[in-house]
């Protein structure tokens, strides 16, 4: 989000305070650290043996992310097969972040994006329950379609594609009073032990990607529109180390029980034929040194959606997330 509609938006929040009178205004903000400072005190029956809230109530971080997303697809069908390989340009951003008991507000001081591609996301991680969701435009792709049996292959060049999506993704830690995600991935808890946990996972995929022609096949305007919803889980492991390292991975994978997808090539459909399993996979990476005040984390997500029919049409989603985070707590 620019940074003039980033500090409109806190200019019309910030109103409603300013209209107070001086004792109205101390007590509303009163209530409020009330609130979060209960919330942020809460055990909620945690084994403060394996992870605990850091000390300090303040935290003051700088993130450096970068994120991509691809889109392929498979073409099983004799002289007539290809294969379609599409992705995106990398978007980095640099934001800086203040909190407060684990309330949050971020400014984007540097985003370096020389393309119409559009990304918002919202993600709450918590021991017990977590989820992103995010909804993505993009229209830099590029890529190439190679066909199977002579190996010719052609270009498909920026704006030649364009790809929308809304990505849902939720999840439930059984071990949830040892094991912390957050510790991992938000540094609102520090995990003391090593542990992990078994997790239950909720994917959703809506996806609508447009290609204007398919060299080497013939065909004019490709529209393809995904549906995936899915059920599964994983695991997730946290190695707590000596000098206050932390290591994570978790990887989750989920079936869709329910997929509802159509494929249109020159206006005219074509059916794809669903085999089962249509799934989606997740794969978290972490690394994380935290000291008395300091921390520094490493983190990487990966998305990967497969669906279609292997003998037939398959497809992929790829969403792929890099961030650096260096951070102060006081």
């Amino acid at each position: 989000m620019p940074l003039h509609k980033t500090l409109l938006i806190s200019l019309c929040l910030c109103i409603p305070s300013l209209l107070m009178h001086g004792q109205e205004r101390q007590g509303w903000v009163h209530r409020i650290n009330q609130r979060l400072t209960a919330r942020w005190e809460r055990a909620d029956g945690i084994d403060t043996a394996y992870m605990q809230r850091p000390k300090q109530c303040w935290t003051l971080s700088t993130m450096s992310g970068l994120t991509a997303s691809g889109f392929g697809m498979s073409q099983h069908n004799g002289s007539q097969g290809a294969d379609l390989r599409l992705m995106t340009k990398p978007h980095f951003r640099q934001s800086l972040a203040l909190a407060y008991r684990g309330l949050s507000i971020s400014l984007p001081i540097v985003n370096v994006n020389r393309t119409d591609d559009r990304e918002l996301s919202v993600s709450m991680f918590g021991n017990r329950l977590g989820m992103e969701a995010t909804i993505r435009y993009s229209t830099s792709m590029t890529g190439s379609i190679t066909q199977n049996l002579s190996r010719l292959w052609a270009e498909i060049p920026q704006g030649g594609a364009t790809d929308l999506s809304c990505d849902f993704d939720a999840y439930y830690a059984f071990s949830h009073r040892r094991f912390s995600f957050p510790a991992a991935y938000s540094q609102t808890y520090i995990q003391r032990r090593s542990a992990g946990s078994p997790f239950l996972s909720v994917s959703i995929r809506n996806c609508y990607t447009h290609i204007d022609s398919l060299p080497l096949l013939g065909s004019g305007k490709t529209q393809l529109y995904t549906n995936l919803f899915c059920l599964g889980g994983g695991y997730g492991h946290s190695f707590a180390l000596r000098h206050g390292w932390l290591l994570h991975f978790s990887a989750l994978t989920s079936i869709a029980f329910a997929s509802f997808n159509r494929l249109f090539v020159s206006g005219e459909r074509v059916y794809i034929n669903d085999s089962f399993p249509n799934i989606v996979n997740t794969l978290n990476l972490s690394a994380v040194r935290s000291t008395a005040r300091w921390f520094i984390g490493l983190t990487s997500r990966l998305h990967n959606a497969i669906y279609g029919n292997s003998e037939h049409i398959q497809f992929t989603n790829t969403r792929w997330q890099g961030q650096l985070t260096l951070g102060i707590r006081f």
